[in-house]
């Protein structure tokens, strides 16, 4: 019986070590997932916010004059017409 005793003690001695290491390293990989979950959110939510500024017709219309060149009003007058808030 000394000797099962004997081995029952070593085997919870090596058990428990191993079982705390086993779980130190499942806690690192659950943070280290939770981590790039949230660098994938943070992206998906940029790129989300970047379509939907592509998207509108007010960032369209400003690229469309930004690429217009013009020296001074009347230069852009004979270029592309009144604007059309001297209309009212």
């Amino acid at each position: 019986m000394a000797n099962l005793e004997t081995l029952l003690t070593y085997l919870t001695l090596i058990s428990v070590p191993i079982g705390v290491f086993y779980q130190i390293l499942m806690l690192k990989n659950t943070r280290k997932n939770q981590e790039m979950q949230l660098e994938a959110r943070q992206a998906q939510l940029f790129m989300d916010y970047q379509e939907k500024i592509m998207q509108d017709p007010l960032n369209s219309s400003y690229s469309d004059l930004k690429n217009w060149e013009w020296n001074d009003y009347d230069d852009f007058v004979t270029k592309y017409g009144i604007p059309y808030w001297k209309y009212d």
